[in-house]
């Protein structure tokens, strides 16, 4: 019986903080793309100048902060997307990559990826989703 009345009593205080979150806080979500990349570009099979486009990029890293001096930083999943429960006010976000690719059983060395974006002002407003889609410039290595 008391193990019972625990868990109900746990289940309530999990749904008010849960209310609580979703009246105070909004989500912040969007994908990172690095601009310019050449797919083939590390194999070698293509210069680094032609046949780019834009691509996902896995495990950038999303800065986010605020004027009070939270600062978030996060990574990108697997598709280049990321998503944050953020507290609602004033934030500004960007990204950034340094990263390996095409490293491997079969490639000797792979290419260094670097890219970075603009910071933009973003405003988080309660019981909202917003999204903020950033593309990074791919800087040469």
């Amino acid at each position: 019986m008391q193990a019972l009345l625990a868990l109900g009593v746990t289940l309530v205080i999990v749904l008010l903080v849960a209310g609580w979150t979703w009246t105070t806080h909004g989500s912040l979500r969007g994908s990172v793309t690095l601009a310019g990349v050449c797919r083939d570009m590390a194999a070698g099979v293509v210069a680094p100048v032609t046949r780019c486009d834009e691509a996902p990029v896995s495990g950038a890293n999303v800065i986010v902060s605020a004027a009070d001096g939270m600062t978030i930083n996060m990574r990108t999943d697997g598709q280049g997307d990321f998503r944050l429960i953020l507290p609602t006010g004033s934030y500004e976000g960007g990204a950034w990559v340094l990263q390996w690719r095409g490293s491997g059983p079969n490639a000797v060395r792979g290419r260094l990826i670097t890219g970075g974006s603009v910071f933009r002002a973003v405003s988080v407003v309660a019981r909202t989703d917003l999204r903020m889609d950033l593309s990074l410039a791919w800087y040469t290595t």
